[in-house]
């Protein structure tokens, strides 16, 4: 007896309405990807249907006729035989394309592939065998398919020790583990798991825009079309073999989708790079313009397959991937923060967050106090100053010093607050009030002598941006009265 479906759904009467453009069956839905993609599709109105490793490859053809799209992320890439590898990248393909074919809506089919289906092993055979699947599928029934050929893909919530060096040099690192590197210079090809969901999003957008979707069957031509035109003869599979595949659904419908195999599928034969920068950006781009054009290309009927690409791509070697995610890590004890807000790093510091285990969500930095009150240190940059906050008990001041270049932002955020200044040449004088109830920020300018005091009855708190960090050697910090 084959597994049930695991939908949330437990007979056919209980399936969503056909037809629905806005329901989606995803296949490796709990896997990597298929977490990361089902969570964004939900919170942008999709009904997902959810296909995973227990589910019954016999409900696809019910599952096909429901949804406006399939996108297929299930298989298998670490199995203890190879013959695995065809079993399920082929077989649970061809079982997709068979239920999309016999389907009345004619769903798009969306499958991630690998940049493995260009070498010549068991895992990139089984790969080339889907792709040639879907290419023949949009071909013979006119079905639009978009296919993604991904390197390695990294991101939150990809399982370590798998397939994924990101993954598991985070984890490691995370937890104080030592990494393994046998040779720094091989590069890496990299594809941020937030930029492939905004990619197959993008494929899907027209239906999260309306409900017309892609032409109705009867607008189809009903011909089968011929191999010539602009989709190579070569993508075309050439057989189709299913019986180990009907032999046991649950072992093909596998939720382990791809983003890499037993090798990690996102080195690239090694080189040294010298100096090269560790971030280099490969500008493919799935833009408005580009989908026009593929719709424009669906619509005349010649041609239904598209080459799906995620921008941006990135590489990095081994060695410097690995010293990245170190700096993540001791910017806890330096306080010094990468540059974290653009590009690969960004990327990257966002997953290695993601794999802090509980107890490490929180650390401690060093207080100093005084009879005046607190000062804390909580976070410099490389290029853009430090923040810090301090405390003051009522009647206290602080400060009664100049700076020749360095500039600060004082926020009271609790208490009341008086700033006093006073030019060092004019000896002109000025004061403002602030308080925690009113938000203001007060810059300190070059020149100045400033100080603050708490006029309240409480504790004061105050935030703190210095334009550089505090150098003990040169503090360009000078006592004056005022």
């Amino acid at each position: 007896m084959t597994s049930p479906p695991s939908f949330g759904i437990s007979s056919e009467s209980e399936y969503p309405p056909p037809s629905s453009q806005k329901t989606i069956l995803v296949t490796g839905a709990d896997g990597f990807i298929g977490k990361n993609l089902c969570l964004r599709l939900q919170e942008m109105g999709f009904d997902v249907l959810k296909f995973v490793r227990q589910s019954d490859v016999a409900t696809l053809p019910a599952l096909a006729n429901r949804v406006g799209a399939v996108v297929h992320l299930a298989g298998e890439n670490r199995p203890k035989d190879d013959s695995a590898f065809d079993l399920v990248n082929r077989g649970l393909t061809e079982a997709i394309c068979d239920a999309v074919a016999k389907s009345s809506t004619k769903p798009t089919v969306i499958l991630t592939s690998s940049t493995q289906a260009e070498r010549d092993n068991p895992y990139g055979r089984s790969k080339l065998a889907a792709e040639k699947a879907v290419t023949r599928l949009s071909e013979a029934f006119q079905v639009p398919v978009v296919i993604f050929r991904l390197p390695g893909v990294f991101g939150k919530w990809c399982k370590p020790h798998y397939n994924s060096v990101v993954a598991t040099f985070c984890h490691n690192i995370a937890r104080g583990l030592p990494v393994q590197i046998h040779d720094p210079n091989a590069l890496l090809r990299l594809v941020y798991v937030d930029d492939v969901v905004t990619s197959i999003i993008a494929y899907l957008g027209k239906y999260g825009d309306s409900d017309e979707g892609h032409p109705a069957p009867g607008q189809r031509d009903a011909s089968v079309q011929d191999s010539s035109g602009s989709i190579p003869e070569e993508h075309f599979f050439q057989t189709s073999h299913r019986e180990g595949l009907n032999r046991s659904p649950s072992r093909s419908s596998t939720g382990a989708e791809h983003v890499g195999k037993s090798q990690h599928p996102e080195v690239v034969t090694p080189r040294s790079v010298g100096n090269a920068s560790s971030e280099e950006v490969t500008t493919t781009s799935c833009s408005e313009n580009d989908l026009l054009k593929q719709e424009q290309v669906r619509g005349s009927g010649n041609a239904w397959l598209v080459q799906g690409s995620v921008s941006p791509e990135y590489s990095i070697t081994l060695g410097d991937l690995a010293d990245q995610i170190r700096a993540f890590e001791n910017c806890r004890s330096s306080l010094v923060s990468e540059r974290v807000g653009s590009g690969l790093v960004r990327a990257l510091y966002s997953t290695y967050i993601s794999y802090l285990p509980k107890e490490r969500f929180a650390y401690e930095v060093v207080q100093h106090s005084d009879p005046r009150g607190t000062f804390v240190e909580m976070l410099k940059t490389q290029d853009s100053g430090q923040f810090s906050f301090f405390t003051a008990h009522p009647g206290v001041t602080r400060g009664g010093h100049y700076h020749h270049s360095k500039t600060e932002k004082f926020l009271v955020i609790k208490g009341q607050a008086l700033f006093r200044f006073r030019h060092l040449l004019t000896d002109e004088r000025f004061e403002l009030r602030t308080s925690g109830e009113k938000p203001t920020i007060v810059d300190t300018i070059p020149g100045w002598v400033h100080d603050i005091t708490n006029t309240g009855d409480d504790e004061m708190v105050v935030m703190l941006w210095a334009n550089e960090n505090f150098d003990r050697e040169r503090p360009d910090t000078i006592s004056s009265h005022l």
